[in-house]
C-alpha cells in the first residue's frame, strides 16, 4: 500500500575512524548486551571499538570504524533466534549531507531495512525492532559518502538487548487452514492480501483494525502504524520514498505500542520526520515455491559491489551502488554439469540445433567440425609431460561421484544460450534467446538456433533476452551478485573476508598458504586446483552452492573493458550490462584462481564467441511468474 503525506526536509549524515582487532564478546559487553557482537570478521580493516561511559546517560557504547575512504564500510552484526523485540539506542555525527549509519535483518537471504540515521548530532534515538521466529542478523553499518571528515565522523550504538517471546510458530497454510481458506488464496474474502493478513496477524475476514497502516501527523512527525504477527518466521517490511522509486528504512524511529504486546502479536510505530511529499509502504516476501532443484530469489533492494577497503578490492569493480531487482527469478542450486550438458545437447541435435556443442578448427587448410571439450579441467602436472600453468581434461566424475557430475566447462556463451534455449524447448518451454538477422536476411527475429554470427553481421548484440519468457536462461549480473551475497556484506558468502591476499607463485607453493575461510565454501587453487563434482561445498543461505570458484560463471550483461567505470554510485533498476559491451561478465572466479578473484564482488570478462578454458561455465535462471 502506498500512501502520501505532507513533509519537510531530512538531514543527511556520516562517520569515520581506524581502530584495532577486537573480540566478539567485548564488544558486546560495550553495548550493552551479552551476546557477542562481531566486527572483525565482517570489515577487518574498519571494525567497530568500544568506548568507555560515551553512551546514554554515562553508559558504555561501540563505535564504528572510520576508514576515510569514500564508499568504504563498518560493519558490526549480532545474531538472535527470534520471535523478540530488539531494542537500542544509536546516533551519528559527521559532516551534512555525508552518509547514513543503518540498521538490517537478515533472512535466508533477504534483508529489510529497519532503520537508518543522519545529523544526530549528540542525541541519542531509541529503536524497537521486531525480530521474527528462527535466526537472524542484524547489521549496523556505517558508510561514508565522501572522504571529507569533520570531528569524530561516527556513529555510536548503545543500550542493545533483546527480549525473547514464547509466540508459537505459524505457518502460512495453517493461517488459512484456521480460517477456511483454499487454493492458493492470494487475496482473502474482503479484499485484503492473505499473506499480509497472515503477516500483520489479523482476520482476513474483518476490515483492517483501525489505526494501522495509516498514516497520522503528530507534532512534526509522521507516525505509520504496523502490526507485526510474532508467530511468522518472515521478515516484514516498513519502507518509505519520496519518488517511488527507492525505498528503505532510513529515517525512521520505531517504537512498540504501549500494552499492544500478547502472545501473539505486537504493533509498532514507526516515525518520520514531515515532509512535503512521502509515502509508506508495507511489505512481506512472496510464497513462491520453485522448480526442483532451484531456489526462489525475491525482487529486493540490495548494494552491489565490494567496499573499497575490502581486502582484494578489484579496480572492475568500480563504485558501490543500489540496484533494484523488480522480478524474483529462479536460479538452479548446482553448477550445470557436464551430464546435464550431454543430455541436452544430444537431444538438440536432432531437434533444430545440428551443430550444438561443435567448434569448428582448419585441419590441413580444411575447416573441419570437432566436439567442444566440456569436462572440468586441473592443472597437469611434471610428471605427466606438463608444468604448474598447464591444463588438461580431468575425469568427468572424480571423487566418488557419478560420471558427468562434474561442473561443464570450456563452454562459450555464445554456445551456452542456444544450449538454454534448446533445454526450453525440449522442457516444454518458451526460448528467452531470439536473433535480429542482417539486412541480406531481412532484419527477420528468430529463437535463436543455428543461426552464425555472420547472420548476424557479426553484432553480437543482434542476440535479444525475452526477459518475460518462461523458458531457461543465464542470470544478469545483478541477479547473480544478489543470489550469491545471500543477505552478506562479507567477501564470501559464508559471512567471511579472505584471511588473506596473494597471487600464485608456482616457485614457492608455501607463499600461498590455504586459506580456511575460501575452503568452506569454494575449490579453488589452493586447495586441488581442479574442478570437484557439484554441491560438496557449503551452501549459502539461498541453497546454492558453488558460487565461489569449481568454474566461472557466465552472465548475460555486456561489457565494456574500455569504460570500466560504469557504474557511477547511482540507484539502477534492472541494469542488465553496458549498451556497448563487447565481451560478455563472468562471475564467481573458478578452480584456477586465488582467493581474490572468488569475492562475490569479484568481476571478469570474456570474448562471448570463443570457448574458454577448463574453468568457464554456467547456471540456469528462470524469470519467475509474477
Amino acid at each position: 500500500m502506498h500512501f502520501s503525506f505532507p513533509s519537510r526536509p531530512a538531514v543527511l549524515l556520516f562517520s569515520l575512524l581506524a581502530v584495532g582487532i577486537l573480540r566478539a564478546n567485548e564488544l558486546g559487553d560495550f553495548a550493552g548486551t551479552a551476546g557477542p557482537i562481531e566486527s572483525e570478521t565482517i570489515t577487518p580493516t574498519d571494525p567497530w571499538y568500544p568506548l568507555d561511559e560515551e553512551g546514554p546517560d554515562g553508559a558504555n557504547c561501540i563505535l564504528s570504524g572510520s576508514p576515510f575512504v569514500a564508499g568504504a564500510t563498518s560493519t558490526a552484526e549480532l545474531t538472535l533466534n527470534g520471535p523478540g523485540i530488539l531494542t537500542f539506542q544509536w546516533f551519528i555525527s559527521s559532516l551534512e549531507n555525508d552518509g547514513w549509519l543503518t540498521c538490517d535483518v537478515t533472512q535466508i537471504g533477504a534483508t529489510v531495512n529497519v532503520g537508518g540515521i543522519s545529523g544526530t548530532g549528540e542525541v541519542w534515538i531509541p529503536m524497537e525492532v521486531v525480530i521474527p521466529h528462527g535466526e537472524h542478523r542484524v547489521r549496523w553499518t556505517y558508510q561514508k559518502t565522501t572522504a571529507a571528515y569533520d570531528g569524530e565522523d561516527a556513529g555510536r550504538v548503545a543500550e542493545v538487548h533483546f527480549q525473547p517471546l514464547a509466540a508459537a510458530a505459524q505457518s502460512f497454510d495453517a493461517f488459512k487452514s484456521a480460517y477456511g481458506i483454499t487454493g492458493d488464496g492470494t487475496m482473502a474474502p474482503n479484499g485484503q492480501r492473505l499473506d499480509t493478513c497472515w503477516m500483520m496477524g489479523i482476520s482476513p475476514l474483518d476490515p483492517v483494525p483501525a489505526g494501522l497502516l495509516v498514516p497520522v501527523m503528530e507534532g512534526g512527525e509522521t507516525r505509520f502504524r504496523v502490526r507485526h504477527n510474532l508467530g511468522v518466521p518472515n521478515l516484514f517490511a516498513v519502507q518509505n520514498s519520496v519518488d517511488l522509486i527507492r525505498w528503505n528504512g532510513r529515517g525512521f524511529r520505531s517504537q512498540v505500542v504501549p500494552g499492544s504486546l500478547d502472545s501473539n502479536s505486537v504493533e509498532v510505530d514507526y516515525f518520520l520526520p514531515a515532509k512535503d511529499k512521502g509515502f509508506f509502504l508495507a511489505s512481506y516476501p512472496a510464497q513462491v515455491t520453485p522448480p526442483a532443484g532451484y531456489s526462489y530469489i525475491p525482487a529486493a533492494i540490495f548494494t552491489q559491489g565490494s567496499p573499497l577497503n575490502e581486502l582484494g578490492h578489484s579496480g572492475l569493480e568500480d563504485k558501490r551502488h543500489e540496484v533494484i531487482l523488480t522480478r524474483g527469478f529462479f536460479i538452479k542450486q548446482f553448477e550445470t554439469t557436464y551430464a546435464e550438458w550431454n543430455a541436452v545437447r544430444d537431444w538438440a541435435r536432432v531437434n533444430g540445433y545440428p551443430t550444438l556443442g561443435y567448434k569448428t578448427i582448419t585441419i590441413d587448410e580444411v575447416p573441419t567440425q570437432v566436439e567442444m571439450g566440456q569436462c572440468g579441467g586441473r592443472y597437469l602436472p611434471v610428471e605427466e609431460g606438463g608444468s604448474a600453468s598447464d591444463q588438461a581434461p580431468s575425469e568427468p566424475g572424480g571423487d566418488g561421484q557419478p560420471v558427468g557430475s562434474q561442473p561443464v566447462s570450456g563452454v562459450s556463451w555464445y554456445h551456452t544460450i542456444r544450449w538454454l534455449n534448446a533445454k526450453s524447448e525440449m522442457d516444454g518451454l518458451e526460448p528467452c534467446y531470439r536473433v535480429r538477422l542482417n539486412e541480406a536476411n531481412g532484419f527477420a527475429v528468430q529463437v535463436f538456433r543455428e543461426q552464425e554470427l555472420e547472420d548476424l553481421d557479426n553484432d553480437i548484440s543482434a542476440i535479444i533476452c525475452d526477459w518475460e519468457a518462461d523458458g531457461y536462461r543465464l542470470p544478469t549480473e545483478a541477479e547473480w551478485e544478489f543470489a550469491c551475497r545471500a543477505g552478506t556484506v562479507t567477501a564470501l558468502n559464508n559471512g567471511k573476508n579472505l584471511s588473506f591476499v596473494y597471487d600464485k607463485n608456482f616457485d614457492d607453493p608455501n607463499a600461498n598458504p590455504l586459506d580456511p575461510n575460501v575452503n568452506e565454501v569454494a575449490w579453488y587453487w589452493r586447495n586441488g586446483a581442479a574442478t570437484r563434482p557439484v554441491g560438496q561445498k557449503l551452501a549459502n543461505a539461498f541453497g546454492l552452492h558453488d558460487m565461489h570458484g569449481n568454474v566461472a560463471e557466465w552472465c548475460w550483461d555486456p561489457f565494456n573493458a574500455d569504460l570500466i567505470t560504469q557504474f557511477t554510485g547511482d540507484l539502477l533498476v534492472d541494469p542488465r550490462g553496458h549498451p556497448r559491451g563487447t565481451y560478455r561478465a563472468i562471475r564467481g572466479g573458478s578452480w584456477l584462481n586465488t582467493g581474490r578473484w572468488l569475492r562475490s564482488g569479484t568481476r571478469e570478462r570474456y570474448v562471448p564467441f570463443l570457448q574458454g578454458g577448463y574453468d568457464f561455465g554456467f547456471r540456469i535462471a528462470r524469470t519467475a511468474a509474477e
